[in-house]
């Protein structure tokens, strides 16, 4: 991060970009992380689009996104279309194949693999990470 930070052109490149693509002709949306079963990205808010990786269901019995890696069930597994959805942000779960919904996180810059959906087809290509390019932090440890 303090790479891009010192960066100006490419901090303000990164901030113009949108937060979803929607492609009509497959159809799918790829987002950063997630979106909320049952909505469209505009009905999402932004944090959920880059941080959401589980849905728990509210007071009201409405679903709630959570960044929590523990908390709730994967939103992905619930997420029933129509259109496929593509994300990422969940390198802990690892690649992720459900019937509407693909993630590709497969944890390269843990030393992993880096991991790409084609489309139409849903061809999924992976290939190992040539090094671990950050190391892998877990809460609670030092």
């Amino acid at each position: 991060m303090r790479e891009l930070l010192d960066c100006p052109d490419l901090l303000q490149y990164v901030k113009q970009m949108p937060l979803y693509l929607s492609i009509p002709e497959e159809p799918a949306y790829v987002v950063h992380a997630g979106l909320l079963p049952g909505t469209t990205p505009d009905e999402n808010k932004d944090s959920d689009l880059m941080n959401l990786r589980n849905v728990v269901v509210g007071g009201d019995g409405k679903l709630v996104g959570s960044a929590a890696a523990g908390n709730g069930e994967p939103w992905a597994s619930m997420w029933n279309g129509p259109e496929l959805v593509v994300f990422g942000h969940d390198a802990a779960r690892g690649l992720q194949q459900y019937p509407q919904a693909i993630g590709l996180d497969s944890g390269c810059v843990y030393g992993g693999q880096l991991s790409a959906v084609t489309l139409p087809g849903r061809k999924i290509t992976s290939v190992a990470a040539r090094r671990q390019y950050c190391p892998i932090k877990i809460k609670g440890r030092a």
